[in-house]
């Protein structure tokens, strides 16, 4: 057993070494300042030593234990712990999960995982910007990552931009997502977006859990098919429209893009002579490019405005929408109509599932023959596609002035 014994240094001052002292079998000198600093570490390696005689007594009694208690002791040595400290602490652990079910190991390793995921934590204004940079993202078009942008800005913005990726539960989820003044399909909306980006940080082992996967996904109550303009309201609205605003409503109801895609279309994608609009894989909402054939009906309707530049859309457009409207007597504009109305008079003229989802730009024919499949009668469907603009002859209408890029040198 270690003893305390006094040495004078060579500056005459006096300190206190424990002597006997040995470790892992080697020996081992302790220096104090004072006489009780060593008494108190004399006094722990006592109780340390009476502790480890009393576990050699029980052992006594059953020799099974000993290599077991050798190797326990082996395994603690590089944490400084004797095998009465470790059956303390688990003894306490296993007391705090008493009626739980949880298992220790994995409690704890649950624990690591999520400091571990802390640590490398982002605030959800470093994780939006770094989900907006991979690469992954990147293939996916710019309108997509435009609008998931936005909703990711809006989201982070109330919870706090500063906040941990880490730190958002579902139940704060829940809440933000129903109090948003939006109608369902856009809670929808917002939920499928922000759950992308939490989808992301878990691949890239930046959190290690989604929040939004136990949050209900908002639910649109649908009618029975879906709303399409009759043929005498397509022609009212035709007849109506602002010159400057009707080769958008006719390539909505002939050509069925969606209005995001309508929106972004130049004229210059419009090739009446091959007969196709080109949807660019940057302005479609895939992320991928098709070509949608011009109708006869459609080509007659945007003859007038060959040599046209910029965008298809105007400014103004939903004024000119709402003037066109009034003069037609329609009192709604149901969502995504045009489209719709499109879908379901080229199914019922055609009766070919795959080539109206070609040419709406799916992936698959479910969602046609779901909604669209007997939706309108194919009387009707005659009289959509024979929607033509009244033959004026000697008169060409351009409502505004096409300015081409000669032209503009020239002048230059």
């Amino acid at each position: 057993m270690p003893k305390i014994v006094s040495q004078v240094t060579t500056s005459g001052a006096v300190r206190w070494m424990l002597s006997g002292l040995y470790v892992n079998g080697q020996r081992k000198r302790e220096f104090f300042t004072d006489l009780d600093s060593a008494k108190l570490r004399l006094q722990t390696l006592q109780t340390a030593r009476e502790n480890t005689g009393t576990l050699a007594d029980r052992i006594a009694f059953r020799p099974e234990h000993a290599a077991d208690a050798g190797g326990a002791a082996d395994l603690l040595t590089p944490y400084g712990l004797t095998l009465l400290e470790v059956a303390r602490e688990y003894l306490e652990c296993r007391q705090a999960l008493d009626g739980t079910g949880l298992a220790l190991v994995d409690v704890a390793r649950q624990a690591a995982a999520a400091h571990e995921s802390r640590r490398k934590a982002l605030t959800l204004t470093a994780l939006g910007e770094r989900f907006q940079t991979d690469p992954e993202t990147l293939k996916r078009s710019k309108a997509y990552r435009d609008d998931a942008r936005k909703r990711w800005r809006r989201f982070a913005d109330h919870m706090g931009p500063e906040t941990l990726a880490t730190d958002v539960t579902s139940d704060a989820v829940r809440r933000w997502i129903m109090a948003l003044p939006v109608a369902d399909i856009t809670r929808g909306n917002f939920h499928r977006n922000c759950s992308a980006v939490f989808s992301y940080a878990m691949n890239a082992e930046l959190v290690t859990e989604n929040p939004f996967r136990k949050v209900k996904k908002p639910t649109v109550e649908t009618k029975d098919g879906v709303e399409v303009f009759t043929p005498a309201q397509m022609a009212a609205l035709l007849k109506a429209a602002d010159p400057s605003w009707l080769p958008a409503l006719a390539i909505g109801g002939f050509a069925g893009l969606r209005p995001e895609e309508l929106r972004r279309l130049d004229w210059e994608e419009v090739d009446m002579k091959a007969g196709f609009i080109e949807v660019k894989a940057s302005k479609s909402k895939t992320g991928k490019r098709r070509l949608v054939t011009i109708s006869k009906n459609l080509l007659a309707w945007l003859e007038r405005y060959a040599g046209t530049e910029g965008r298809v859309v105007k400014p103004n457009e939903r004024k000119k929408r709402l003037a066109a409207m009034v003069k037609a007597k329609l009192k709604s504009w149901p969502m995504d109509v045009l489209r719709h109305s499109f879908a379901s008079y080229h199914v019922a003229m055609h009766k070919d599932l795959n080539a109206t989802a070609l040419e709406l730009g799916h992936t698959s024919t479910k969602m046609l023959f779901q909604h669209y499949r007997e939706a309108v009668k194919p009387e009707a469907a005659k009289a959509w596609w024979a929607l033509m603009p009244p033959a004026k002859k000697g008169r060409k209408l351009i409502p505004f002035k096409a300015t081409s890029k000669k032209r503009k040198e020239g002048a230059a």
